[in-house]
């Protein structure tokens, strides 16, 4: 906005005002609803919120999802610019198990720009795969097709009991 005011008063200074007006406008609220803080998750979890704004339609909101071990400094993105549908799948099958926080943030389409953010500390706990030791036949016995054999292994498992772990046998 720009406005003259000249005066014809010799005691009067010419002055000019210019001036930018930007309507003053919120952030959208976020907040994580489910799961629970501090639940145990593994391969993957529904991560429900809500993103709300008082001066635009939610459904303008975009989402975005981060994650970060929570001893480390930086998040990392997973999901940008997802439609405000309230649940995004956070996968987390490649982590290491530990302590990790998810962000989900929800940006408005104004100007400028705002965004609101919730978090919320998980527990991942992955199931590691069995651990298997082929015993016999050993590593470099040469075995032909006529030979009839004995194959023995040993088989354990972190997680489970040992008696219930299922093997596939290909040749």
């Amino acid at each position: 906005y720009t406005e003259d005011r000249a005066c014809n008063d010799e005691d009067h200074i010419y002055v000019k005002l210019k001036f930018r007006v930007v309507e003053r406008h919120d952030a959208p609220v976020v907040s994580i609803t489910s799961p629970s803080p501090t639940t145990e998750v593994s391969e993957s979890t529904d991560i429900t919120y809500t993103a709300t704004d008082t001066e635009t339609d939610d459904s303008n909101i975009k989402i975005d999802l981060f994650y970060k071990k929570a001893t480390d400094a930086v998040f990392t993105i997973t999901q940008g610019g997802k439609p405000n549908s309230g649940t995004l799948t956070w996968d987390c099958s490649s982590l290491t198990d530990g302590t990790y926080i998810v962000m989900v943030k929800g940006s408005d389409d104004g100007v400028p720009k705002k965004s609101g953010y919730d978090t919320l500390e998980l527990e991942v706990n992955n199931p590691n795969a069995p651990a298997l030791t082929i015993i016999t036949p050993g590593e470099d016995e040469e075995l032909t097709h006529q030979d009839e054999m004995t194959i023995q292994w040993q088989a354990t498992d972190e997680e489970e009991d040992d008696a219930n772990i299922l093997i596939d046998l290909y040749y």
